[in-house]
């Protein structure tokens, strides 16, 4: 019996549910998530999860095993084999750090920091070449090494909460970073417009970018099968934030996910200074 039916078997009321499947656990190579949504069945999971793990001569590593509630600071005693989990504000699974909050606010410090340590990376990386200081050799190292810091799983949280300010606050402190790591690539002043710097360089903003990223995403979900988990708990969150009146995307979106009538998802994307559409996008400056 596989490690998912063993706990879908053990433990028959766990888990959450996304729309009509309960999920236990998600799995990625040798890492493993449970969810539940209370501690009782938190706990019968863990245990399930060892008992498994010792019908195959395998241990539970405690020290890599944490515990996070989202949602609520309360403290609760978890344990493996007899001995205490840690429990946790935040975790890093899949390079992404999580938080007990469920707010991307968390994220701009790691993010800076990843972005401070590129950079050193781009410079490094650039001395070693021993080639003249050119615009376009730095702008390719910047792309490969420095713009993934800004970029990494942007479809599941750069345009998240779009109206809420702390969120935007967040992506703004990004977008100026960003903005500054590209001039000073390109050795001009700070104070330089960011419209002037993106279209000699011929990009598009960070935010334009998150948002295309973003859209490519959905638009993918809405083509997916019925069957798909990211498809399933997409529809679930978004059915959930009209539930309790969270409107997470804007109103002009166009494309249906077999949701109601008043839930839709991005079609296409606009902007004043950007147009993004499915199949192909395009730049305009005003």
């Amino acid at each position: 019996m596989d490690f998912h039916h063993h706990l879908q078997i053990s433990v028959p009321n766990a888990g959450i549910k996304i729309q009509h499947t309960r999920l236990t656990d998600m799995e990625y190579a040798d890492d493993v998530f449970l969810l539940a949504y209370c501690p009782s069945h938190l706990q019968a999971l863990i245990t399930a999860l060892a008992d498994y793990c010792h019908e195959l001569h395998m241990q539970v590593s405690i020290a890599k095993t944490k515990v996070m509630i989202i949602g609520d600071d309360t403290r609760t005693i978890f344990t493996c084999t007899n001995q205490p989990l840690e429990q946790v504000e935040s975790f890093k699974y899949s390079g992404m750090p999580f938080h007990q909050s469920g707010h991307v606010a968390h994220l701009i410090t790691p993010k800076l920091n990843k972005a401070a340590a590129s950079w050193a990376i781009v410079q490094q990386k650039h001395a070693q070449l021993q080639c003249s200081d050119t615009v376009c050799l730095k702008f390719r190292l910047f792309q490969s090494i420095l713009a993934p810091a800004f970029h990494y799983g942007c479809p599941v949280w750069g345009m998240h909460s779009p109206t809420d300010s702390a969120a935007n606050n967040v992506r703004k402190q990004l977008e100026q970073k960003y903005m500054l790591y590209l001039k000073r690539l390109c050795g001009v002043p700070s104070t330089t417009s960011h419209a002037v710097i993106l279209a000699e360089l011929n990009m598009c903003s960070l935010k334009h970018f998150w948002w295309q990223q973003t859209i490519d995403f959905w638009n993918a979900l809405a083509s997916a099968p019925a069957s798909c988990l990211h498809k399933l708990v997409l529809i679930d969150n978004l059915q959930d934030a009209f539930l309790h009146g969270v409107f997470m995307v804007p109103q002009f979106f166009l494309v249906s996910l077999s949701l109601p009538s008043q839930c839709w998802l991005p079609f296409t994307y606009s902007s004043p200074k950007y147009s993004y559409h499915r199949c192909q996008h395009s730049h305009s400056w005003t």
